[in-house]
């Protein structure tokens, strides 16, 4: 890895990074200041007001006066989903693809780093800045479950929906990160790293408003992300585990790979 590079890269996408963690930040505080059993029932009530459908997009049919439960219905059926594609889509769109259609790439390439190490900078970028999103979100509602509700949450299950939700968000990453190595154009690249990620999501809200197309499912990797059957543990989560993690191994390698054999248009 290269240490300058990283703290450009740290220089020139803090803000994004900041405004991404205060979004998750605000709802996950909100999530647990509101939690209460009586007010949780009065909160299903309101949303019964609403389309069915809708409220299952949103992923709030599975609230719970369970704590873990209610928190993992609250932030990870949609909140945990939307905001970090945003970021990555946006971050690594600007790692690589950016630097390449600026042409700004050929000053990199001039330094004595190869371009193996230059790409496997900007993936680690991308992947220890999602990390941090996540650890930094889970920190503080574990702090404040502890300080409010004493003993009501399971850290182990908790951990665990944030160890899978990290990873099926690496795969999305890789996805991203592979497209920003791929195309000379900015355009094209986040198409590929914006509009995949949100035509799985897509897909995941379309599985679970009609069950017809419940087969649907298997088309995108947020499936593995059910936050029901990783709080229940099990053999789901196993697979989750191993396949987002080797899926995210091979597409960021993919992606590294591609950049380093390619002819760049600069």
């Amino acid at each position: 890895m290269n240490k300058t590079l990283f703290t450009a890269d740290l220089r020139a996408h803090w803000s994004l990074f900041l405004f991404i963690q205060l979004v998750l930040l605000l709802y996950g505080t909100i999530s647990v200041y509101m939690f209460d059993p009586e007010s949780v029932d009065a909160l299903v009530n309101m949303l019964q007001v609403l389309p069915e459908n809708m409220v299952k997009a949103m992923g709030f049919d599975n609230l719970s006066t369970d704590l873990t439960q209610y928190i993992a219905g609250y932030l990870y059926g949609f909140i945990m989903i939307i905001f970090p594609i945003i970021y990555i889509a946006i971050l690594s769109n600007n790692l690589v693809a950016k630097h390449v259609e600026r042409g700004s790439i050929v000053y990199l390439l001039t330094t004595p780093n190869s371009r193996v190490r230059i790409a496997l900078t900007q993936a680690l970028y991308l992947l220890i800045t999602l990390a941090v999103l996540i650890g930094v979100l889970t920190g503080v509602v574990l702090i404040m479950c502890a300080s409010l509700f004493p003993g009501m949450l399971d850290v182990g299950r908790f951990l665990l929906l944030n160890l899978v939700t990290f990873l099926v968000l690496a795969v999305v990453s890789g996805i991203a990160f592979f497209g920003s190595c791929a195309f000379d154009e900015t355009r094209w690249s986040t198409a590929l790293g914006a509009g995949l990620p949100g035509l799985m999501f897509i897909l995941k809200m379309i599985s679970e408003l009609n069950e017809q197309l419940a087969w649907v499912r298997y088309l995108t990797v947020f499936t593995l992300m059910d936050s029901e059957n990783v709080l229940a543990g099990g053999s789901f989560v196993t697979t989750a585990v191993i396949g987002t993690a080797a899926a995210a191994l091979l597409l960021f390698a993919g992606g590294i790979a591609l950049f380093n054999r390619r002819s760049l248009a600069v």
